[in-house]
Formats: C-alpha cells, sequence, structure tokens
C-alpha cells in the first residue's frame, strides 16, 4: 500500500518546466479584448451550440 502512495505522489512536472510552460502560453496568446471575447465565444458557440451569449 505504502508504494501506491510513494508512486502516485511524485511530481510529473517540476516548478521550473510548470512556469516554463506557462511562459510559453503567455507569450502566444492573444490580447485580451472585446475582440477576442466576442472571437471566442463565437467559437465555443460554433463548437459546442448556442450555450453561450455573444453580447457578453
Amino acid at each position: 500500500m505504502t508504494a501506491f502512495f510513494v508512486c502516485h505522489s511524485r511530481e510529473r512536472l517540476s516548478q521550473s518546466q510548470v512556469e516554463q510552460c506557462v511562459g510559453r502560453l503567455e507569450c502566444q496568446r492573444l490580447a485580451i479584448s472585446k475582440k477576442t471575447d466576442v472571437e471566442h465565444v463565437a467559437y465555443l458557440n460554433r463548437k459546442f451550440g448556442r450555450l453561450y451569449k455573444e453580447d457578453r
């Protein structure tokens, strides 16, 4: 039983790996604006149906 917890308690990514991934995501994301918000909602509506209002 102890081996199970030891095996599952190890970290999958180091702190620096997580920070590197977050930094890459932040560099690639679009600027936050009303236009990108509207485009994102339109994308979600196309993908999942009309679940979200486009005039937020």
